[in-house]
């Protein structure tokens, strides 16, 4: 973030960082939803260790996935170069 202009902006960094963290969060919580978890459960669960995650294995298990392109709960889920 920065302050310019008497407002708080989003840098493109911290917009590459926050849709970074929104990826992890769903292709978890869609991994999650897979193994039988319920949808609001597993976004409970994904929300405890999604943000550790390396980007590498983000990519992997969306691949392993089948690169979906919605979250269990009809969210885009943001490709790795956004």
């Amino acid at each position: 973030m920065e302050k310019r202009d008497g407002g708080i902006f989003i840098t493109d960094e911290g917009i590459r960082e926050m849709n970074s963290l929104v990826r992890a969060h769903r292709v978890v919580e869609t991994l999650l939803v897979r193994a039988g978890i319920d949808p609001d459960k597993a976004c409970e669960l994904a929300k405890m260790f999604d943000y550790a995650l390396p980007e590498e294995v983000v990519d992997r298990l969306y691949e392993y996935l089948g690169k979906p392109s919605k979250c269990p709960h009809g969210k885009d889920i943001p490709s790795p170069s956004s």
